[in-house]
């Protein structure tokens, strides 16, 4: 995954978009259908492990030559947001969500811890610290769980 440079810096052998996935992190029902497309480079060749389907030519005009992520789920009607871990690459600024709850794009800030929102698609840094986002997708009646960026 890792080697040294000559001078000892510690260098990734794998395009970053390998290692740093959209995923779900928690799922507010039954996930019926995720995947991913990390658009990872091999030197100056953009690889696509999993192209969108021709028979879903919609689909394809949207995510275009880009990174995207598809989550398909079943709410049970939980209060709690479901949740995905952006990677590096989805900026907020330049992340777009398609949604029935809305469209985004350029992701706005979940609000302070203790707080309902009425904002159903939002972002917020992820527990822990070291600068990772996670995307917030929720009705708006669970009480915020995160702080505020």
């Amino acid at each position: 995954m890792v080697n040294l440079d000559s001078s000892g810096t510690v260098q990734l052998r794998q395009d970053v978009r390998v290692l740093d996935r959209l995923y779900p992190l928690a799922v507010a029902g039954h996930t019926l259908a995720f995947t991913y497309e990390d658009r990872a480079r091999d030197g100056s060749t953009t690889l696509t492990w999993n192209p969108v389907p021709s028979s879903l030519p919609n689909t394809a005009a949207l995510v275009g030559t880009g990174q995207y992520g598809v989550l398909v789920w079943r709410s049970t009607g939980s209060a709690a947001p479901t949740e995905l871990h952006l990677p590096a690459a989805f900026t907020p600024t330049g992340t777009t969500v398609i949604s029935d709850l809305g469209t985004v794009s350029g992701l706005p800030a979940y609000a302070a811890t203790g707080q309902t929102t009425s904002t159903p698609i939002a972002c917020a840094p992820l527990p822990g610290g070291g600068g990772a986002e996670r995307l917030l997708l929720s009705d708006g009646s669970a009480p915020e769980r995160c702080t505020t960026r």
